[in-house]
């Protein structure tokens, strides 16, 4: 048996559950070419605040769009330290500048060289399997 106290925490629950549902964003109710104007400036990186003036739509629906087009918040796939360090030895020996190497990484060119500093020791012979045998393998470059 509930006690009164508890029935009252449940309904509390349930309605707070019910006003999040109704708070879902329905993509559907603005036109395909505003939700394509937007998507493809969340591509160019453009603030959000601009692309809500711009385009009229609310910030909740930038938001919900950005997680899927936002290159930053869209990384394909994660290197561990060894087959970072692998093609970190790859990218040195062909003479890529630390600028390109630090944009692989998706570091700064201050958190790639502090990076670095404490691996340069690490071995490294071969990829993880399943990955590219060059770094130029990977498809964003």
């Amino acid at each position: 048996m509930l006690t009164v106290e508890d029935e009252r925490l449940v309904e509390e629950i349930a309605a707070r559950l019910s006003e999040r549902k109704a708070r879902k964003i329905a993509l559907a109710k603005f036109p395909i070419e505003t939700l394509k104007r937007v998507k493809s400036m969340l591509v160019q990186q453009v603030p959000m605040a601009t692309i809500c003036r711009l385009c009229g739509v609310p910030t909740s629906v930038v938001i919900k769009l950005q997680k899927d087009f936002n290159p930053r918040l869209r990384k394909r796939f994660h290197l561990n330290q060894s087959d970072k360090v692998y093609y970190i030895r790859q990218m040195l020996a062909e003479h890529v500048s630390p600028e390109q190497i630090a944009k692989f990484l998706d570091l700064s060119v201050q958190g790639f060289i502090s990076w670095w500093s404490h691996r340069k020791n690490d071995t490294a012979d071969k990829p993880t399997k399943g990955r590219p045998s060059h770094y130029t393998g990977f498809t964003y470059n």
